[in-house]
C-alpha cells in the first residue's frame, strides 16, 4: 500500500541515496587528522556608531557655559563587536575548558565625517582610510599600528561569571562574544573617569581587546556564548588630539575661542556624522593580512601559544565598493543608563566564513595544513540590524533543494548529515521496514535536529530507530512549512 499524500509537502523526494538498509552503514569516526573536537566556522567583525554624552566634569561644564548645554551634543564612537563561532561536527559531544582565539589586523578601512566636514584632512584622500587601530588617542598618527583581539571563550559558571566548560552536542554550533555583565550601562563604563570598565577602547595602552581586567584574565577578553550587542569596544578619537591636526572647519566657533580640543568631537544632536568603509591591508608590515589563530590556552605569549593559524590572503575583497552610512547624532545616542542599545547602529560586517564543503570534509586541523583560503571565505557586507549577520552564507552552499552527505549508525541512533538551500522552511524523516507498503512511519518525534553553522546550510538529525529490526528503510522529504 503507498502512502497517502500529505497537504505539507511541496514536494516528496526519494532519494537514492538516502533509501538505505541500515544494517549495510558503516561505523562512523571522526577525523582521525582532527586535533580538537571544534571547529572556528565563522569569524565577524560586526561595526556600529552609537554617540555618548559626554561625562566627564570639566567638559561637561564646558558646553553647559560655552555650548547650548550638554545634553545637546553627543560625541560619535566607533564600535567593534568581534564575535566567533565554533562548530561540533562531530557524531560525539565534546567538551573543553576553554577556547582561546586570537583575530589580527581586521582588513577595514575608515573614514568619518562631521557633517560635510571630513574629521582629518587624510580622509579627502581617495585612499585616505585608516585602520581601526588609529582611532586610539596613542596610535592616531601611527601608520604602522596593529589591532588584535584576543579572544578566552568560555561559559557562565559561578556567579554568572566566566568559567564553566564550553560543551557542544553532535553537530552543533555556537556563537561566542565579548562578556558583558547584565548590569552593563554606559554610566557604568565611564563611572571611573578615564579608567574604562571593559569597552571604552580610548587608549591602547589599556589592552582591552586583549586582556579582562574584570577577572583579571590576562590570556584574553571573557567571551561568552550567545551576544548582546549593548556593548562593543568602543574608539572616539575620531579626529586628532592636537589642535594643529584637527581641521579647523570641524570645530564650533566656540570651541577654537576657548580652546577646547581633542581627537573626540562632540557634534549637535541634530547634525550629523558620515562614517565610510572600505575593505584594505590594514597594515604595511610584511606577513600582515587578516589572520586568525587558534590558541592553546596555556601560555599568555601568543606567539607561542599557536596551535593552527589562518592567515586569510584578502583576494578581490579591496576592490568591493566602500559602504557610507550617515547618521543624526541624536538618532544613535545611548544614555549613560540605557541598559539596552538604544541607538547603537550597525553598518558594516567583516566576515570570514567556513566553507560549506571544507565542513562537511573536516579537514580544518590536517597535517601539513591546507591553505586558508581552501578553507575559508571573506565577505564584507552592509548591515542595517543587528539580526543581518546569520544571513550571511559560504559561496558554496547548496545554491536550492536538499542533499544527503553522510549517513552514521551508531548502535539505536542513526545520524544523518544533509546540506539545503536558502529556500528550504523545513524537511521531515519517514521510514518503512517494507518498500511495498511505502513510507507510512513519520519519525518527526523521534528525531533530534541539530542546525548547523549559521550561513553553511548544514543540519543533522539524529533519528532513533531503537526496535525498528536489521533492515529499515528512510526518506526524506522537503515540507512546505512548518505544523
Amino acid at each position: 500500500m503507498k502512502p497517502e499524500s500529505s497537504p505539507r509537502l511541496s514536494k516528496a523526494v526519494a532519494l537514492a541515496a538516502v533509501l538505505a538498509a541500515l544494517s549495510a552503514l558503516p561505523a562512523s569516526g571522526q577525523n582521525p587528522a582532527l586535533s580538537t573536537p571544534f571547529v572556528i566556522s565563522r569569524v565577524q567583525l560586526v561595526y556600529s556608531m552609537v554617540s555618548h554624552r559626554q561625562s566627564l566634569p570639566d567638559r561637561v561644564a564646558f558646553y553647559n557655559q560655552k555650548g547650548a548645554g550638554n545634553d545637546q551634543y553627543a560625541t560619535p564612537m566607533l564600535v567593534c563587536d568581534p564575535l566567533v563561532t565554533l562548530y561540533n561536527p562531530a557524531n560525539t559531544s565534546a567538551s573543553r575548558s576553554k577556547v582561546r582565539v586570537l583575530l589580527s589586523d581586521p582588513p577595514i578601512g575608515f573614514k568619518f565625517k562631521k557633517n560635510a566636514n571630513y574629521l582629518r584632512n587624510e580622509f579627502s584622500a581617495a585612499a585616505g582610510f585608516h585602520p581601526m587601530g588609529r582611532f586610539q588617542i596613542n596610535n592616531e598618527s601611527n601608520q604602522n599600528v596593529r589591532k588584535r583581539f584576543v579572544m578566552l571563550l568560555r561559559e557562565l559558571g559561578v556567579n554568572e561569571t566566566p568559567g564553566a566548560a564550553i560543551t557542544l552536542g553532535a553537530g552543533e554550533s555556537r556563537t561566542f562574544a565579548p562578556w558583558v555583565e547584565e548590569n552593563w550601562t554606559w554610566g557604568l563604563e565611564t563611572a571611573v573617569g578615564y579608567m574604562p570598565h571593559a569597552f571604552y577602547d580610548w587608549n591602547a595602552d589599556h589592552n582591552l581587546t586583549t586582556q579582562d581586567e574584570r577577572t583579571g584574565n590576562l590570556f584574553g577578553v571573557e567571551a561568552v556564548s550567545g551576544w548582546d550587542p549593548i556593548a562593543g569596544f568602543q574608539m572616539d578619537n575620531l579626529s586628532y588630539g592636537s589642535t594643529q591636526s584637527r581641521p579647523a572647519s570641524t570645530y564650533y566657533n566656540f570651541e577654537s575661542a576657548d580652546g577646547m580640543n581633542g581627537g573626540w568631537v562632540n557634534i549637535l544632536n541634530n547634525e550629523t556624522v558620515t562614517v565610510e568603509a572600505k575593505a584594505m591591508r590594514a597594515t604595511p608590515l610584511p606577513g600582515a593580512d587578516f589572520t586568525v589563530d587558534l590558541l592553546g590556552g596555556n601560555i599568555q605569549d601568543t606567539s607561542r601559544d599557536i596551535l593552527r593559524s589562518f592567515p586569510m590572503p584578502l583576494g578581490d575583497l579591496p576592490s568591493l565598493p566602500q559602504i557610507n552610512r550617515t547618521f543624526q547624532v541624536g538618532d544613535i545616542l545611548q544614555g549613560p543608563a540605557d541598559n539596552h542599545p538604544a541607538g547603537k547602529s550597525p553598518f558594516a560586517v567583516i566576515t570570514m566564513i567556513a566553507k560549506t564543503e571544507a565542513l562537511l570534509e573536516n579537514r580544518f586541523y590536517e597535517r601539513p595544513p591546507l591553505p586558508a583560503a581552501d578553507l575559508y571565505e571573506m565577505h564584507f557586507t552592509a548591515l542595517t540590524d543587528f539580526n543581518q549577520n546569520d544571513r550571511i552564507s559560504a559561496s558554496d552552499r547548496l545554491a536550492s533543494g536538499f542533499q544527503v552527505k553522510s549517513m552514521t549508525r551508531f548502535g539505536d541512533q542513526l545520524f544523518l548529515d544533509f546540506a539545503t538551500g536558502p529556500e528550504i522552511e523545513a524537511l521531515r524523516i519517514v521510514g518503512t521496514s517494507s518498500l511495498e507498503e511505502g513510507f507510512t512511519e513519520d519519525l518527526s518525534e523521534q528525531t533530534i535536529s541539530v542546525p548547523g553553522p549559521p550561513g553553511s546550510g548544514l543540519q543533522k538529525a539524529i533519528v532513533n530507530i531503537a526496535g525498528k529490526g536489521p533492515r529499515y528503510f528512510i526518506r526524506l522529504e522537503e515540507v512546505a512549512g512548518t505544523p
